[in-house]
Parts: C-alpha cells; sequence; structure tokens
C-alpha cells in the first residue's frame, strides 16, 4: 500500500511542480532576460511582458507554496517525500527547457506580439 501512496504522489508532486514552478523558472530563465534584452533594443513598447511575468510568477509561487503548505501540514511524511521526489524529478526534466530553446522563443513572442515594435 505504502508504494501505491509513493507512486500517486510522486505523479502528483511531479505535475504539480512541472505546471507551477517550471514555468516559473522558464520567465526568470528566458522571458524577463529576453525582456530587458529587446527594451535595451528599443524593441519593446512598453515594459508591460515583465509586469506580466512578474504577476505569473507570483501566482504561480502562490499555488505551489499554497499546495505545499497543505501537504506538509496536513499529510504524512510519506507523501511527503514521494511529492519532493516528484518535484526534483519534474525538474531534472524540465532543465533543458529553461533557456532560449525554440519553443520557449515562439511562445515568447506569440505571446507577447502587441508589445513589441515591428
Amino acid at each position: 500500500m505504502y508504494y501505491v501512496v509513493f507512486v500517486i504522489s510522486w505523479m502528483a508532486g511531479g505535475f504539480i511542480f512541472a505546471f507551477t514552478f517550471v514555468p516559473i523558472l522558464i520567465i526568470i530563465f528566458f522571458s524577463i532576460p529576453m525582456s530587458i534584452s529587446l527594451n535595451k533594443q528599443g524593441k519593446l513598447k512598453s515594459l508591460t511582458p515583465i509586469r506580466n511575468n512578474i504577476i505569473s510568477i507570483v501566482i504561480l509561487g502562490l499555488i505551489f507554496s499554497i499546495i505545499f503548505w497543505l501537504i506538509t501540514k496536513y499529510l504524512p511524511n510519506s507523501i511527503l517525500f514521494g511529492f519532493l521526489f516528484g518535484c526534483a524529478t519534474a525538474l531534472l526534466f524540465s532543465l533543458g527547457k529553461l533557456g532560449p530553446n525554440n519553443d520557449n522563443k515562439s511562445e515568447y513572442f506569440e505571446t507577447n506580439k502587441d508589445y513589441i515594435k515591428n
């Protein structure tokens, strides 16, 4: 039974981390530096992309923090261990996605097309 609980909490940790914390890392390591670079080059109409990124970091960070707090407060340590193991696994699989790859670039320009000068 402990293995089933561990596997479920491992998958939940990986899923939650992948959809809350990995985007924060992408914003920090790619989106904000890209916005700053474009702003220095005079290609941004405004600093709205950076503001939106900061708002996303706060919201996603709060979601992850609340979930983490709920797990540590109300669930047994065996579930916490599986959750943390899932987070670590998701982090390892996402390391290659944090920098300036084609997916991040295309999503950045699609999301911020209204704020970039032609």
